[in-house]
């Protein structure tokens, strides 16, 4: 058996094993998605904004060429559901530099993602195509990827807890790094996310991004040697129904050797419509 068909096997088995019925005696509840799976959803419109200010930062670049450093970020996130279990979206994120004299208002960074794909209470599955770019020079990076996510969520009493296991290959990668000091090139992404509600208002959640490098010697290494570890750690406040704020923490770091390593800490305003 080739070592590629072994890791795939495993993968298919480790995304099985996620419990889809009761955890533990826990009562299983549906999901909390971007991609809302009920019939009354179809043919709908969801939508995001958001503010935020990177207040604590020394290494967090503000463009793709890991050039100055971020001071804001402005974002928008658009869902649209032309059947039950179809959707299509639109995420666009700005970013600028606290490096230039227009620190709040000049935009260094333009970061787009489109995914269009399938959903239920347990699985999605997409095509995604993402595109980086450094507003003023031709610095950028772009792949289109496939991804599978295993979901799963369950009440703990009056708290809910939501899991997200996603992999997804690289299905064509021009300039999409392999680590944050941009270097190799990204094959394989998979990503652990977990959401946790304290209670009514608060929620905190983390964002687990890991990659393989396409450079790699053997088939096995670009799927499973990781080249980078994205970690992002958040408590939310809800304000209102539509309305929270965040407090986050994230760093992007190398794992298969030394190199450059980003963190930020952040506050951001999240309005959903």
């Amino acid at each position: 058996m080739s070592d590629r068909v072994r890791f795939l096997k495993i993968i298919f088995i480790f995304f099985m094993i996620i419990p889809s019925e009761n955890l533990f005696a826990l009562t299983k509840s549906v999901i909390k998605t971007d991609a809302n799976t009920d019939a009354e959803s179809a043919k709908t419109v969801e939508g995001e904004i958001l503010i935020g200010n990177f207040f604590s930062n020394s290494n967090y670049a503000a463009n793709p060429s890991n050039e100055g450093l971020v001071e804001n970020r402005y974002a928008v996130s658009l869902t649209y559901h032309p059947l039950e279990h179809w959707f299509g979206s639109f995420d666009a994120n700005f970013f600028t530099d606290k490096t230039k004299n227009a620190r709040y208002t000049q935009l260094t960074e333009f970061d787009r993602d489109i995914k269009i794909g399938y959903t239920d209470s347990t699985w999605d599955c997409y095509i995604e195509n993402e595109n980086d770019v450094a507003i003023g020079n031709a610095i950028y990076q772009s792949y289109t990827g496939f991804a599978i996510s295993k979901k799963a969520s369950y009440s703990i009493g009056t708290k809910d807890l939501s899991i997200n296991l996603t992999a997804e290959k690289m299905l064509l990668n021009k300039s999409y790094y392999a680590r944050p000091d941009n270097t190799g090139k990204a094959d394989m992404r998979y990503i652990f996310h977990v959401d946790y509600d304290l209670s009514k208002r608060w929620v905190i959640s983390s964002d687990n991004n890991f990659f393989t490098d396409e450079n790699s010697r053997t088939s096995f290494d670009k799927l499973a040697k990781l080249s980078e570890f994205d970690c992002l750690i958040q408590v939310s406040y809800k304000l209102t129904t539509s309305t929270k704020i965040d407090l986050a923490r994230e760093t992007d770091m190398s794992i298969d050797q030394t190199g450059n390593s980003q963190t930020y800490w952040g506050g951001f305003l999240i309005i959903n419509f």
